[in-house]
């Protein structure tokens, strides 16, 4: 069995399910809208709270959890996370339409931001999702989150951007994905990077 999934269905109620500090790491890129959360960040907040109250009883002391919030929300997000730093990856679409993703760092392993990677366009399989993440610039997030043979979750995963990055980088990983046809598209590209791993030896 491969130490990497993708398991689909609702993540709150999967994250319920899951034991107590069996996560190393939480990296998560959530849904700038949807979730009929209202139209402010205290809104917002107070919708996404209970899924971050599970991401941070998953994860192992000390919580290292990094999460993308757009910057009219990074601040009442803060002022809930254990001082966490602040990184701005630039153009991060793999489209580059142009828009920078702003990540808060709780308890990273380093302050120094990681380096991109440079794996080429054609090494895992091109997503149907409308708004994948580049690969090379998720890797600073995983370098600088985790260790080599740690687990990252990301309850979130969307195109598996994060957990290609990962994985390529010898983590492992668990992501959920609520819809299905996403979640199976995401699995397509995990296996890809687990082969392409491989093969770098």
């Amino acid at each position: 069995m491969s130490d990497n999934q993708i398991l689909q269905g609702d993540s709150l109620e999967i994250m319920k399910s899951m034991e107590t500090s069996s996560i190393d790491c939480v990296i998560v890129d959530p849904p700038y809208a949807g979730f009929n959360l209202g139209r402010g960040p205290r809104q917002y907040w107070a919708s996404f709270k209970p899924f971050f109250d599970e991401m941070v009883r998953v994860a192992k002391d000390p919580k290292r959890i990094c999460l993308s919030q757009p910057q009219g929300r990074q601040e009442i997000f803060k002022a809930q996370m254990q001082s966490p730093q602040s990184v701005v990856l630039r153009d991060a679409f793999i489209d580059k339409r142009g828009r920078d993703a702003f990540f808060l760092l709780q308890n990273p392993l380093t302050s120094e931001v990681a380096d991109e990677e440079n794996w080429p366009s054609d090494i895992v399989p091109k997503t149907i999702h409308p708004n994948e993440r580049s690969i090379n610039q998720m890797a600073v997030l995983v370098k600088m989150m985790s260790r080599p043979g740690e687990l990252v979750f990301d309850p979130f995963c969307g195109s598996g951007a994060i957990g290609v990055a990962a994985v390529l980088l010898g983590r492992r990983h668990l992501g959920i994905e609520l819809m299905e046809d996403r979640a199976d598209d995401a699995r397509a590209r995990l296996e890809a990077a687990e082969q392409a791993a491989k093969a770098r030896g």
